[in-house]
């Protein structure tokens, strides 16, 4: 072997012994013992205080209400035992009240008995608690009513609104919600 080649051994065997000490070395400030170290007082408390996720920082996004979900389970068996069968065309609106309601954006629902003139309609209108007041006081003005039947906070049309059908409101879970009868403000999703 030439001097050059030896050198040149010598101080790469060198380097790899120093590279292998520094690795077996404990650095500054730290444990040369080969057991685990102790985690600190101040790790240990944030270890026993781990994060939780804060159910109110993320809502769960929450489904707006269909047709098939507005109302509780037992009135959708109700109008299937009276042959009333849910209409997904167009159906005229219930009154001016139900023609406004559906004019700025609430969900309309309408189930029908075929081949008669009995009819059951839904209108579900997100809308917040001050809205639905200045509503429900026009509504108050025109000759609605306010009653605690079914449910307090129940408005009432009055008696000539339509020939067939004396209509109801409620506010409920930030919706203002219109049916075809005082009567099925409980079968409402939001209510019962």
């Amino acid at each position: 072997m030439t001097p050059l080649h030896r050198r040149t051994l010598s101080t790469l065997l060198a380097a790899s012994v120093l590279v292998a000490l520094a690795a077996c070395t404990a650095s500054p400030g730290t444990s040369s013992s080969s057991a685990s170290p102790k985690p600190s007082s101040a790790t240990e408390a944030s270890a026993s205080q781990s994060p939780t996720a804060d159910p109110s920082a993320t809502p769960a996004p929450v489904a707006e209400p269909t047709c098939d979900t507005v109302l509780t389970e037992a009135e959708y068996a109700d109008l299937a035992a009276e042959g009333l069968t849910y209409r997904p065309e167009p159906t005229f609106a219930l009154g001016p009240v139900m023609e406004e309601l559906v004019a700025v954006g609430a969900l309309s629902c309408h189930w029908a008995k075929p081949n008669s003139d009995i009819g059951f309609w839904v209108v579900r209108l997100p809308e917040a608690d001050s809205d639905w007041e200045s509503r429900k006081q026009t509504l108050l003005v025109a000759g609605w009513t306010e009653t605690d039947d079914p449910v307090p906070g129940t408005i009432v049309a009055p008696a000539d609104y339509d020939a067939n059908y004396i209509p109801a409101m409620i506010h409920a879970n930030e919706a203002t919600i219109f049916v075809s009868g005082a009567q099925f403000v409980t079968s409402l999703a939001d209510v019962g």
